[in-house]
């Protein structure tokens, strides 16, 4: 490493002698280049050391200079030339196996096998710097499409997705090797026209051929990256995405599409404001994802009826979808923060009815509750629990008692709720039952591991705060405190806490209720659950060891799982809700007119 550096030091003096040589070495490197350009078998380490000694010695050029360098009679010459040896080396990798090589090693000596893909890269990358070195050094789409259709192996085609995101914005030079010759703040320019970078993002990155069953981060961060500079808003990076969430390979590429995709849509609706919400330009765009996604179902649902092996999985990726829409669609969302979501809009004065409205029928139930253990901490004196109080276990403190219980609480419940709870349990004053921990919640991104993140100081947390917004799920444990005086650091009684996803402004209601179509019919409605339904009955069956299996491994995906939680975050069927409201009102005319304008209404009592 020191040699190198003292090397690139005396090939960059300013010097008469120097810059004969530095003319001199290039020009050499050159003609090797070229040489290996047009010749069929070649040492193809002695080929990629001749590529990045180009670049080490073009890099000892004044930026002012290199221009004139990689130009020869008003012609590209280098960067053409570096062009036509990439693509000579792709085309010689191609009959990689059918070729011997250039230079067998003896059997005493340790010649590491070549790695093809890094060699690639380097390529890529001195294309690039080359490239971005003059504003008119520009590659044509002719150049791109032989590039793209000689790149067809996964790891190849990763590569030139990341060259062209790159080269389609300036910016800072690409590391070979993880080294830079020379210095870092010479910005380079974009190596394509505004159309030629249009046409990499819309012919190239959104194509059907783009293979990502096989390709990883790499290059969904590509194309997100040419996505955020040029393809917001294109109806063709709609159909990538979709086309990405259906078919990509890792599940976690999947999950970024799917979030890109409903920001999308999300994004189109934002930037047309209407007065109402069914305005044409909104409609437009629900109208759009409804029907996608209705036609997604459709193919999958035949692909599982013919047995296709991706079907399964295409089946999981418009689930997630689905879900997710559901979530972020503050309207509809059956989920508990959806819900806690329309409650929170709902001004003061709302009547119980009102809020009743926004409960979707599956959390109206006691169904919905968790099971959540609670540990009270009794630290009255013994003196004021009377004689007949049960005496301290041993190795308990003689001021202290524990008991602990089970207590179901619903997801809409607030804090101040639960202590109305433990404080009747206990037949213990409200004003002196204290909550001050929860462990074994719900937390999003976190460490499993990190007990930290699992645990909430409720001390701080206001009692309005509501249950989901605080993670519980089943199992968790709360430790709650009794005293005979109030006890310090009361909780917080305004200013609750609110850990929902940004709400979506994609309404979903006309897939889902009545109210969506144009004639107000439920035949919308219904022939979605229909067709959804038809869907996850074809689901493949798998017997109780098979499905243990699966929740065994954290990496694996149980569909069943992800259908139930589906359907716990769906609304109810429309056009079902309608025929038993009228089914209620013919039995009971009486009772049922009480209930005309909400069918699904609470029993207190189930």
């Amino acid at each position: 490493l020191s040699y190198e550096k003292y090397v690139a030091h005396e090939i960059r003096r300013q010097e008469p002698m120097t810059d004969r040589q530095r003319d001199i070495f290039l020009s050499q490197c050159q003609e090797l280049v070229s040489k290996n350009s047009v010749t069929e078998v070649v040492d193809e380490v002695h080929a990629i050391h001749m590529v990045q000694l180009t670049r080490f010695i073009l890099e000892a050029y004044p930026r002012d200079e290199i221009e004139a360098m990689i130009m020869t009679e008003n012609e590209w010459r280098l960067p053409t030339l570096l062009l036509s040896e990439l693509i000579a080396y792709l085309n010689r990798r191609e009959n990689a196996q059918t070729l011997p090589p250039a230079r067998k090693p003896s059997s005493t000596s340790l010649v590491p096998e070549f790695n093809h893909i890094l060699a690639l890269k380097k390529r890529m990358a001195i294309l690039r710097y080359v490239y971005g070195l003059s504003p008119t050094a520009i590659i044509g789409t002719a150049e791109l499409d032989h590039l793209w259709s000689l790149c067809s192996r996964p790891s190849d085609r990763e590569a030139i997705m990341s060259f062209l995101a790159t080269a389609s914005q300036s910016g800072m030079r690409p590391l070979v090797g993880g080294q830079v010759n020379g210095p870092t703040d010479d910005p380079l320019f974009v190596a394509f026209e505004k159309d030629t970078c249009r046409y990499i993002f819309e012919n190239l990155f959104c194509s059907i051929s783009v293979g990502w069953e096989s390709l990883g981060d790499i290059a969904y961060d590509s194309f997100r990256s040419v996505y955020e500079n040029i393809g917001k808003g294109k109806t063709c990076s709609l159909d990538a995405l979709w086309r990405i969430c259906l078919t990509a390979g890792i599940d976690s590429i999947a999950l970024h599409a799917m979030n890109d995709l409903l920001a999308a849509y999300d994004s189109v609706v934002s930037n047309n404001p209407a007065g109402n919400a069914w305005s044409n330009s909104h409609r437009a765009v629900e109208e759009t994802f409804s029907k996608r996604i209705f036609n997604e179902i459709l193919a999958v649902n035949k692909g599982l009826l013919e047995g296709d092996a991706t079907s399964e999985r295409s089946a999981e990726r418009c689930i997630r979808i689905l879900k997710a829409a559901i979530d972020r669609c503050s309207s509809l969302g059956g989920s508990a923060s959806a819900a806690a979501e329309r409650m929170a809009s709902l001004p003061p004065t709302s009547s119980l009815q009102d809020y009743l409205s926004r409960v979707p029928h599956g959390l109206r139930g006691q169904f919905s509750c968790k099971s959540v253990f609670i540990m009270v901490m009794d630290l009255r004196s013994q003196s004021n629990q009377g004689e007949s109080s049960p005496r301290p276990s041993p190795g308990q403190s003689p001021t202290q008692r524990c008991e602990r219980f089970k207590l179901n609480i619903h997801p809409l419940e607030t804090l101040a709720a639960i202590r109305r709870k433990v404080a009747a349990h206990c037949n213990h004053d409200i004003n002196f039952v204290k909550p001050t921990s929860l462990s074994g919640r719900e937390v999003s991104n976190s460490n499993p591991g990190s007990s930290d993140m699992n645990r909430l100081n409720l001390n701080t947390v206001p009692e309005t705060t509501l249950a989901v917004d605080m993670g519980i799920i089943d199992g968790c444990e709360m430790i709650v405190m009794l005293s005979n005086k109030p006890l310090s650091t009361p909780s917080l009684t305004t200013g609750p806490i609110m850990h929902h996803v940004t709400s979506s402004k994609l309404d979903l209601s006309m897939l889902f209720d009545s109210r969506g179509s144009s004639d107000g019919s439920s035949e919308s409605s219904d022939q979605f659950f229909d067709t959804l339904i038809s869907m996850l009955q074809s689901l493949p069956m798998r017997d109780d060891r098979v499905r243990d299996q699966l929740r065994s491994k954290d990496s694996a995906v149980n569909t069943h799982d992800l259908v139930w939680g589906l359907m716990l975050a769906m609304p109810t069927n429309a056009g079902m809700i309608e025929r038993v409201r009228v089914a209620s009102l013919r039995s009971k005319d009486g009772a049922a007119k009480c209930i005309a304008d909400d069918a699904m209404v609470v029993d207190s009592d189930s």
